[in-house]
């Protein structure tokens, strides 16, 4: 990590943990408050909003291609889990939002997340602004931009991860991709729910 973002750091969390000591005694108090702030700005607080987390990590993942019959090419976010070889990323002083979403997207579902449909009309069209916001993607990836058109198909699936600790062997069967960090299978279309979009003239994305 270069020296400058470093030092930063560094203070930053020197900082909060100072602000953080109320905090904890909060929650060490038998009279605990939730959802109150206890500085001036608001930095840290003692949020409240999941006393109960899913057990199962579902994952939307994005992928794109010329050929509707594959071969498919996945879209890369720059912190939510997507290879399955790649390491998880430390995210500071703040998360990702478009990350963040997706993964708040796969728990309420497509009908809660219509947002999801502009973001793949802007990857089709390969609209800087949108394209920004994702990580670096693959040179695979990428070759479906070379004509400056973008992709012709895009879909959305939901995949099941699991941490893949090697002594753990965990679940078998073909359905499982495995990588050095994660295990993931195919769950289900997230959308459309039948066939892939497609880039049209006038109206961006539309089910085929």
């Amino acid at each position: 990590m270069p020296l400058l973002p470093g030092l930063l750091h560094i203070l930053l969390f020197l900082y909060i943990s100072r602000l953080s000591i109320p905090v904890i005694r909060n929650l060490c108090s038998s009279r605990q408050l939730m959802n109150g702030s206890f500085d001036e700005y608001r930095l840290v607080n003692t949020y409240g909003a999941f006393g109960v987390v899913t057990e199962e990590r579902k994952e939307l993942v994005i992928t794109a291609s010329n050929d509707v019959k594959g071969e498919w090419k996945e879209y890369r976010f720059k912190v939510k889990p997507g290879d399955v070889d790649r390491e998880n990323k430390w995210c500071s002083p703040y998360h990702h939002r478009l990350d963040w979403c997706m993964w708040m997207a796969s728990l309420g579902g497509e009908r809660k997340a219509g947002w999801v449909i502009s973001l793949l009309k802007g990857l089709v069209e390969g609209r800087k602004e949108v394209m920004d916001l994702l990580g670096p993607q693959s040179e695979e990836l990428m070759e479906l931009y070379k004509d400056g058109e973008g992709p012709k198909y895009i879909k959305v699936d939901e995949y099941i991860y699991e941490y893949d600790y090697q002594e753990d062997m965990g679940p078998q069967g073909e359905e499982w991709e495995r990588g050095k960090v994660w295990r993931r299978k195919w769950n289900r279309k997230w959308t459309p729910k039948q066939g892939v979009y497609t880039k049209e003239e006038k109206e961006g994305c539309r089910p085929v």
